[in-house]
Protein backbone atom coordinates (compact mmCIF):
# COMPACT_ATOMS: atom_id res chain seq x y z
CA UNK A 1 0.00 0.00 0.00
CA UNK A 2 1.28 3.47 -0.87
CA UNK A 3 0.94 6.05 1.90
CA UNK A 4 2.42 9.00 0.01
CA UNK A 5 -0.98 10.35 -1.08
CA UNK A 6 -2.65 10.32 2.35
CA UNK A 7 0.54 11.52 4.04
CA UNK A 8 0.76 14.54 1.76
CA UNK A 9 -2.93 15.31 2.28
CA UNK A 10 -2.52 15.15 6.08
CA UNK A 11 0.65 17.30 5.91
CA UNK A 12 -1.19 19.99 3.96
CA UNK A 13 -4.17 19.86 6.34
CA UNK A 14 -1.92 20.27 9.40
CA UNK A 15 -0.06 23.18 7.78
CA UNK A 16 -3.39 24.88 6.95
CA UNK A 17 -4.59 24.34 10.52
CA UNK A 18 -1.49 25.97 12.04
CA UNK A 19 -1.73 28.90 9.62
CA UNK A 20 -5.31 29.40 10.79
CA UNK A 21 -4.32 29.19 14.48
CA UNK A 22 -1.51 31.71 13.89
CA UNK A 23 -4.16 34.27 12.92
CA UNK A 24 -6.18 33.87 16.10
CA UNK A 25 -6.49 36.73 18.58
CA UNK A 26 -5.43 36.38 22.21
CA UNK A 27 -9.07 35.94 23.29
CA UNK A 28 -9.57 33.14 20.77
CA UNK A 29 -6.45 31.37 22.07
CA UNK A 30 -7.67 31.75 25.67
CA UNK A 31 -11.06 30.33 24.70
CA UNK A 32 -9.43 27.36 22.98
CA UNK A 33 -7.21 26.72 26.01
CA UNK A 34 -10.15 26.93 28.41
CA UNK A 35 -12.15 24.46 26.33
CA UNK A 36 -9.23 22.02 26.19
CA UNK A 37 -8.78 22.24 29.98
CA UNK A 38 -12.51 21.71 30.54
CA UNK A 39 -12.53 18.67 28.24
CA UNK A 40 -9.57 17.11 30.07
CA UNK A 41 -11.31 17.57 33.42
CA UNK A 42 -14.54 16.19 31.92
CA UNK A 43 -12.73 13.05 30.76
CA UNK A 44 -11.21 12.50 34.20
CA UNK A 45 -14.62 12.95 35.82
CA UNK A 46 -16.13 10.51 33.31
CA UNK A 47 -13.51 7.87 34.18
CA UNK A 48 -14.17 8.49 37.90
CA UNK A 49 -17.88 7.94 37.29
CA UNK A 50 -19.01 11.37 38.50
CA UNK A 51 -19.58 13.08 35.15
CA UNK A 52 -23.11 13.87 34.01
CA UNK A 53 -23.73 14.63 30.33
CA UNK A 54 -24.50 18.27 29.57
CA UNK A 55 -27.15 19.32 27.12
CA UNK A 56 -25.97 21.35 24.15
CA UNK A 57 -22.39 22.44 23.61
CA UNK A 58 -19.70 24.42 25.39
CA UNK A 59 -19.72 28.20 24.95
CA UNK A 60 -17.68 31.01 26.41
CA UNK A 61 -20.52 31.74 28.84
CA UNK A 62 -19.93 28.32 30.46
CA UNK A 63 -16.69 29.68 31.97
CA UNK A 64 -16.41 32.27 34.75
CA UNK A 65 -13.69 34.65 33.55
Amino acid sequence: MNFEGPTEHIRRAIAAFWKRVAGWSGDQMKDAGAIVCFLMIKDLAHVAGVYEMMEGHITRQDFNF
